[in-house]
């Protein structure tokens, strides 16, 4: 059956599809220190145990017959990695993000510019602020492995609360990203778009 592209383009227009992003929530950000604590134990180790294979190393007193104290603290390190990445993977989540269109991020930028130009002394807090807005307005759900979560925009209000301005703005600047340019199609699938005969479109009324 021919595939109808004017019934898509029309589908999508009255979607409002826009790019899908999803950015990982931590809602325990305090584990991160664990996780750096184990990270750089992990690479202390690591180091420790570069050459220790090596046939010209240097021989080790291992009468116990098990391994060296730097690959034992290497092993016991990935252990406490492993640990600390599934906490938190416990406590965290996708926020699902819907990329905003070219009509948005002109009515965002003008809005800056202007705000900006009447308020000088607060450049940065601008700034912040649109950006608050522009994340909140593009938010569409939270999930975990693909099943929606019971939290809201008021509850992403809640968390970009206490984030940084760099997490803030880094996350709009990644959802204005996504709407800089169309993703770029597979090799595969642009090659049958030369060969393959394309399907009917329907005319004009």
């Amino acid at each position: 059956m021919p595939t109808d592209y004017r019934a898509l383009i029309q589908d999508r227009k009255a979607k409002q599809t826009r790019p899908i992003v999803r950015h990982a929530i931590c809602l325990a950000p305090e584990l991160y220190a664990d996780l750096e604590e184990a990270t750089e134990e992990l690479r202390h180790f690591t180091v420790e145990s570069i050459g220790e294979d090596d046939e010209d190393a240097p021989p080790r007193d291992r009468r116990g017959g098990g391994l060296s104290a730097a690959k034992a603290g290497m092993e016991a390190a990935r252990v406490r990695v492993a640990e600390a990445e599934a906490k938190i993977a416990e406590v965290s989540v996708l926020g699902v993000f819907k990329a905003p269109s070219g009509v948005k991020q002109a009515e965002s930028h003008d809005s800056i510019r202007k705000a900006q130009e009447e308020d000088p002394e607060r450049v940065n807090q601008i700034v912040l602020e649109h950006a608050k807005v522009s994340v909140l307005e593009a938010f569409d759900r939270f999930e975990v492995a693909g099943e929606r979560v019971d939290l809201g925009r008021d509850d992403l209000a809640a968390v970009l609360d206490e984030w940084s301005h760099g997490e803030i703005v880094g996350l709009a600047n990644k959802l204005q990203s996504a709407s800089v340019g169309a993703p770029d199609l597979p090799f595969s699938v642009q090659q049958s778009l030369l060969s393959r005969p394309s399907g009917k479109t329907s005319k004009q009324p």
